[in-house]
């Protein structure tokens, strides 16, 4: 499960730098990913930060300066910067560790290439946290295409607390019981649990619970607790 999370993590990361390369066409200006990351959902994160936030590496450090440990996904508070280690699975022998103009607006203040073949991107707290509100916005754009979308019909709402602990999914029961629309719950599980490693939660601790509920009387239908619910299946 902890190798899953950190790819969900990577593939976050993967698709900010290629967003970063596809504005800049830059063709060396970002690492090249080796393993298609689009294996699970993700969130697409990359809009360029504002000069002043590229500037400012004295803002406040993420959850108070609780990330005094490296993760198991990789992100270590490290003073006005933030440490984000992606794995080596990622990467080939061509990547490259030097800055785009693109990168360096995002606050991104070095790539380092680890002996492991991992690869280190030192961040500004406020490139951080610009990243992260990304994040953030992409999580609820991705319950919108769960809600509005054409691949889970019995699904009509998708409502979650602030810290993204639990998820109410709202369905037609008759057409969620005759479908494989409970799939959903794992890729809202992927998404939701990258999004809260990244903001420091350990890896250990995550948990998301998943509640079904009947549109038409707004009963609980059904609930699962991620990730216990893949361990159980296993």
């Amino acid at each position: 499960m902890k190798k899953t999370i950190s790819i969900v993590l990577a593939a976050v990361m993967m698709m900010s730098l290629a967003s970063c390369k596809k504005k800049n066409n830059d063709p060396t200006g970002s690492p090249t990913p080796t393993t298609a990351a689009s294996a699970e959902p993700s969130a697409a994160a990359g809009t360029p930060a504002s000069d002043a936030q590229a500037a400012d590496t004295t803002d406040t450090p993420i959850n108070g300066g609780s990330l005094n440990e490296q993760n198991a996904a990789g992100v270590k508070q490290d003073g006005n910067n933030v440490n984000v280690t992606l794995p080596a699975d990622f990467f080939d022998e061509n990547t490259s560790t030097e800055l785009n103009d693109e990168m360096k607006a995002q606050g991104y203040q070095r790539v380092t290439k680890n002996p492991d073949g991992s690869v280190t991107y030192v961040i500004t707290n406020s490139g951080y946290k610009k990243l992260k509100d990304d994040m953030k916005k992409n999580v609820t754009d991705y319950f919108k295409e769960v809600k509005s979308g054409d691949e889970f019909k019995s699904i009509k709402d998708v409502q979650s607390s602030d810290d993204f602990s639990e998820v109410k999914i709202t369905v037609d029961r008759e057409a969620f019981e005759s479908s494989r629309d409970v799939i959903a719950s794992r890729a809202i599980y992927m998404i939701v649990a990258g999004y809260r490693i990244f903001c420091g939660e350990d890896v250990n601790s995550v948990k998301v619970n998943i509640i079904y509920i009947d549109e038409s009387n707004n009963s609980e239908i059904a609930s699962v607790v991620y990730p216990d619910a893949l361990s159980a299946k296993n």
